[in-house]
């Protein structure tokens, strides 16, 4: 599947080679990495990692190396004679201390540490979820305006040239003033048309230039994407992947984490420090001294005025929350699935249908055409059908839109977006 999707986008709507194509790989590429909030993400598991590294920090000594300079000065009366004695001395300690039992409170926070660095990309997964979903909508919009502004300028040709006839004809008297005024007047409803249809095209390409910060060329008409999205596969697919829950799954299991270690607070901690002591009598030469220690503490909590179950209370109220935030999630992407699997099939109906529409008023245009040249039928039927044609032309854009829109919606509920484009996205 990547390999055709890595290619994208656009499925070929109708032939069109006058038109410039959009690279969608250099679009995602461009939006990933001109983006703030992408820095940001990236510095947020910066940070990740640095709590795993503290984690790992707590199961290491402390080793401290202390230096001292002493200098002092004794006085002593004996009698009627003063004596003053003035000494200076070095001193270098080497202290280590290490903790060897805290209720197995430090694997905790390594275990918690390793889970928020996960949280931490899921989150910035989500980020670059919604940012190549906002540049794909982007494209599309984009690509929607030049093919509704190419069959616009081609209806604009057509119902200019017959407003031309009609002058002709009417100056000849084999028309009326009648239809004269109606050819004029399609032609003024064609020419708003047409200048309506470049002004969308040109807010589509600002729009799009704001998201991803290119221009709109090098486009590509190239979709294969896979026409069976039913809402069973979507949901079990979200369950697996979706970002959002995974992230909230993260948080429950912080949760239970958060819970033990303050359960454990209660529980004693035991310590060993190790002492080395070197001293060195300047003011006397030769006299030094060497002292070692060793000692052991074990710390009991009796009482801690009650925080402690305040704690464990809040803790416990955390966890039910992220739980039931959760089930909500989920209860919200079986909903999500559902609408988009439907909307799905009714788009993919559609525009089987409005391919079929385009086909029957190409048809109908050509044989009113024969009819008008005869007589037969009116100006305003030339008129109402070549409108009709038009209007099966932009239907079937817009249905397309919404379609290829659908399917990348879907795949972001999946959790399966971002990894059609891992190879435009940051390293981390």
């Amino acid at each position: 599947m990547k390999k055709y999707l890595i290619t994208i986008l656009f499925i070929t709507l109708f032939n069109s080679n006058n038109l410039n194509a959009l690279n969608i790989t250099e679009t995602i590429k461009n939006t990933v990495e001109n983006n703030i909030k992408v820095k940001i993400g990236l510095e947020e598991i910066n940070e990740s990692k640095e709590l795993i590294a503290n984690a790992y920090g707590n199961f290491k000594p402390d080793i401290n190396l202390t230096l001292t300079e002493k200098q002092s000065s004794t006085e002593t009366k004996t009698g009627g004679s003063t004596t003053t004695t003035d000494k200076l001395s070095d001193t270098y300690s080497l202290t280590v201390k290490q903790n060897l039992y805290n209720g197995g409170r430090n694997n905790l926070e390594l275990e918690k540490s390793l889970l928020l660095f996960d949280k931490q990309l899921e989150s910035f997964n989500f980020t670059l979820n919604e940012l190549i979903l906002s540049a794909i909508r982007g494209y599309l919009t984009v690509k929607l305006y030049e093919k509704s502004l190419e069959v616009t300028e081609k209806n604009f040709q057509v119902i200019k040239k017959i407003n031309e006839d009609a002058k002709k004809k009417y100056e000849l008297g084999v028309s009326t003033l009648s239809d004269l005024k109606n050819a004029e007047s399609s032609f003024q409803n064609a020419n708003a048309n047409l200048v309506i249809a470049k002004g969308d095209l040109t807010i589509g390409k600002e729009t799009f230039k704001q998201i991803v910060g290119l221009e709109p060329v090098n486009l590509q008409d190239l979709l294969k994407f896979d026409n069976k999205k039913n809402k069973d596969d979507i949901l079990n697919n979200a369950l697996d992947n979706n970002h959002e829950i995974k992230s909230l799954e993260f948080d429950v299991e912080i949760s239970k984490i958060d819970l033990e270690i303050y359960k454990k607070v209660k529980l004693p901690s035991l310590d060993i420090t190790g002492d080395l002591s070197y001293n060195d009598d300047v003011s006397a030469k030769g006299t030094e001294s060497t002292s070692g220690s060793i000692s052991a503490q074990l710390s009991i909590p009796i009482f801690q005025k009650g925080i402690e179950n305040s704690d464990i209370r809040k803790f416990q109220s955390k966890l039910i929350q992220n739980e039931l935030k959760l089930s909500d999630k989920i209860n919200d992407i079986d909903l999500q699935a559902s609408i988009l699997s439907n909307n799905y099939q009714i788009y993919q109906s559609q525009l089987t249908a409005s391919k079929s529409k385009i086909e029957s008023n190409s048809i109908l245009l050509d044989i009113v055409k024969q009819e008008y040249e005869s007589g037969i039928k009116t100006f305003t039927d030339l008129i109402n059908q070549e409108e009709l044609l038009l209007d099966s032309y932009l239907s079937s854009f817009d249905i397309n839109n919404n379609l290829l829109i659908t399917y990348f919606e879907i795949l972001a509920l999946e959790g399966k977006l971002i990894s059609e484009f891992s190879d435009y996205l940051p390293t981390i």
